[in-house]
């Protein structure tokens, strides 16, 4: 894209400066454009994604011809230059899931408006979902800014970043300013109430409830989400304005009546982060400033700057006749509709009619150069032991991949009982906002499986009292899966996210604990060298001092050998 996107640039100067000198008539105008349609009919652009429209096969250029009718009468406003732009940045983007919300800027860039968000209904929370909220509902801040906004980072040190803004911003010089012919915009704080200059507590925990989200969504990646302002911008950090439809001066934001707003696949662009950044959340149309719908709104418009597009439903010509999917019961892509569910993850056209085959997952990994490290061993060899102390051990983790295990060990002194529990990540008020569904397995040290727990009610697994047949090594496999059982159907691909595990047993070995045989050699010992010098200096002391001594000297003598040796003893 830096390559692509200079000569782009390149291209545009030669033009401006064509005019300025005073050149540009109507035979030079002409010319160009000649010239400009030669250059795009020699370097066609490739449209790989339309190889998997469900029409059959795609023509080896993309053309004018190919884009659906919603597109058409936009894409006929653009001048000859915009319009060769815009078909390249339409390469590699599913066309039949771009539908009434997608937009071409003047300069051929596309950009998403998605609509608002409204509590239409909220479902009742089961006692699972209420258990799980105690036992992991996210991460607490680790300090707070000077205005008053929840620290948070989730993988500090990733030269990836995704800046949640919540305190305004001033937009200017952007390919939005352009667009709408805003030379600034002052956008406002977040807020849900009149109070624009103060945080009250509630808006922390707001913030706090939408970084826990996007947080989550985006786990499984090299990308530290956060809400403390990066010190430098670049190719590689995004930005996401929580803010309100009308700026401080009451102007129209971009798109005003959506709910969010993004250029389409642009993360790691040369000018991302001065020409097509931030998108936009407006949190006076997202359900009145939740949590839910601002974050799980973060998580879809930071998805479009990587170049994901809308996951809708098509028929059986292939037309999109849902453009935003809204899922089974409790499970929806976050490139859909994914507000109210319980499990929301990345797709790949998963589910029945589908109308987009891209893979989310390698597509945000290739942006960012990878999943986040393993944090835990696959295999026996590589566990990672769990600390037990009074019969209770914790320890947590991400699962990062489809193909991700997470094994820990443990030690019973003894056959017995032992409970474990693994908690995904629930919001603590609204839609769970769940990611990982969890499988749960006990094998012994010859990866016999002792007990396996795979829920079809629950993200999270819980396997209580399970019968260790005898002391040794055992191992705990965490691992992601999906549900097969009607009518919660979906697949495992993808669901990944961040979990808490804890292993109780009054027959767990503390870690520390030496073996009995080291602490009866210690005992020896020492009990040997003690009685053995006491000995020998008692008498070698006072035979020595009372036949060369005077009484006196006998006396101050002895009386502190006596003393010395008593101590020591």
């Amino acid at each position: 894209h830096t390559h692509t996107h200079a000569h782009e640039h390149t291209q545009t100067s030669s033009l401006t400066s064509f005019s300025a000198g005073g050149m540009a008539g109507t035979g030079i105008s002409a010319l160009l454009l000649v010239l400009l349609a030669l250059v795009v009919s020699a370097a066609p652009v490739a449209a790989a994604s339309l190889g998997q429209r469900a029409e059959g096969d795609a023509p080896a250029h993309l053309t004018r011809e190919d884009l659906p009718p919603s597109l058409l009468a936009k894409f006929d406003k653009l001048d000859a230059f915009a319009a060769a732009q815009a078909l390249k940045n339409l390469a590699g983007i599913p066309l039949q899931t771009l539908d009434e919300s997608a937009f071409f800027s003047t300069n051929g860039k596309v950009y998403i408006a998605d609509p608002p968000k409204v509590r239409s209904r909220r479902r009742s929370v089961s006692r699972e979902v209420q258990r799980m909220r105690r036992m992991f509902s996210g991460s607490p801040p680790t300090g707070f800014t000077s205005d008053g906004i929840p620290i948070h980072h989730s993988l500090p040190g990733s030269t990836n970043i995704i800046y949640i803004d919540f305190n305004g911003h001033v937009i200017s010089g952007t390919q939005w300013n352009t667009e709408f012919g805003q030379a600034v915009w002052n956008a406002v704080a977040y807020s849900l109430d009149a109070d624009f200059a103060t945080f009250s507590s509630a808006e922390q925990v707001g913030m706090s409830g939408v970084w826990n989200r996007m947080a989550e969504d985006f786990a499984p990646f090299d990308i530290d989400v956060t809400t403390e302002e990066p010190a430098t911008f670049g190719p590689t950090v995004g930005r996401y304005v929580v803010t309100r439809s009308t700026d401080a001066d009451g102007k129209l934001m971009p798109s005003n009546t959506a709910g969010g707003v993004a250029y389409l696949d642009v993360f790691g662009e040369f000018d991302y982060h001065t020409r097509t950044s931030p998108a936009f959340g407006y949190f006076d149309r997202l359900a009145g400033g939740s949590e839910d719908a601002v974050g799980e709104t973060g998580s879809h418009e930071m998805g479009h700057n990587f170049g994901l597009s809308h996951d809708g439903v098509q028929n059986e010509e292939g037309d999109t006749v849902i453009e935003y999917y809204e899922g089974y019961p409790n499970w929806c892509p976050i490139m859909g509709s994914a507000f109210l569910q319980t499990v929301t993850v990345w797709d790949m056209g998963s589910y029945p009619n589908a109308n987009n085959p891209q893979d989310d997952l390698a597509i945000i990994a290739g942006k960012t150069g990878g999943y986040r490290a393993d944090d835990h061993g696959n295999s026996l060899d590589t566990a990672t032991p769990i600390t037990i102390t009074a019969g209770l051990g914790t320890s947590t983790g991400v699962v990062e991949r489809n193909t991700d295990f997470d094994v820990f060990s443990i030690v019973a002194a003894d056959a017995g009982p032992i409970s474990v529990s693994v908690n995904t990540f629930v919001s603590p008020s609204n839609s769970p906002g769940a990611n990982l569904d969890v499988l749960l397995r006990i094998t012994d040290a010859a990866n016999n499986v002792i007990a396996v727990y795979d829920s079809t009610t629950t993200t999270s697994a819980l396997l209580n009292a399970v019968a260790l047949p005898s002391a040794g090594t055992y191992f705990i496999w965490v691992s992601n899966t999906g549900d097969a059982v009607p009518p919660f159907v979906y697949p495992a691909y993808a669901t990944l996210g961040q979990y808490t595990v804890t292993v109780t047993g009054a027959v767990l070995n503390p870690a520390t604990t030496a073996a009995p045989t080291t602490q009866a050699t210690t005992r020896t010992t020492t009990r040997t060298t003690t009685r053995t010098t006491t000995r020998t200096t008692t008498r070698t002391t006072t035979r020595t001092t009372t036949r060369t001594t005077t009484r006196t000297t006998t006396r101050t003598t002895t009386r502190t050998t006596t003393r010395t040796t008593t101590r020591t003893t």
